[in-house]
Parts: C-alpha cells; structure tokens; sequence
C-alpha cells in the first residue's frame, strides 16, 4: 500500500530532495542559533552579576533595598 513516489507532506510537493534537504539545514540551524542564545542568557544569569538599579532608574528613584535606610519626614 506504500507508495515511494507518495507526497507526504503538501509542503514539499513540488520540492526536490536537495531542495527538501535544505529546508531542514535551515530549520535545524535556526534551532540551535535559538538554543545557543538561551544559553547565553542562562550563563549570564548563573555568573550572578548584580543589577546596579541606580543606572537603569537614576539615583534618586532605585527602589529601596533591604540595607536602605528611609525616614519619615
């Protein structure tokens, strides 16, 4: 009942197997370029370099950290 000539995916009718070969290069590269960048955030996040708030929000408007001390006027 199995056909060699039998097209099993629509996407790849009318493709050639070199054709069909390199759709898939394509796609496997695409994946690991998207796993290499994960792991490029997960070994930033792991080296655990504190976020200086003072640079991103300015000195007078960082959030209070544990340590800071504020009074009440």
């Amino acid at each position: 009942m199995s056909r060699t000539d039998a097209v099993t995916r629509i996407l790849f009718e009318a493709f050639g197997a070199a054709e069909v070969r390199l759709f898939y290069w394509l796609g496997y590269g695409a994946i690991a370029i998207f796993c290499y960048g994960v792991y490029v955030q997960i070994r930033k996040y792991r080296r655990g370099a504190a976020l200086k708030l003072e640079e991103v929000f300015g000195p007078g408007l960082a959030p209070c950290s544990p340590r800071c001390s504020v009074t009440a006027p």
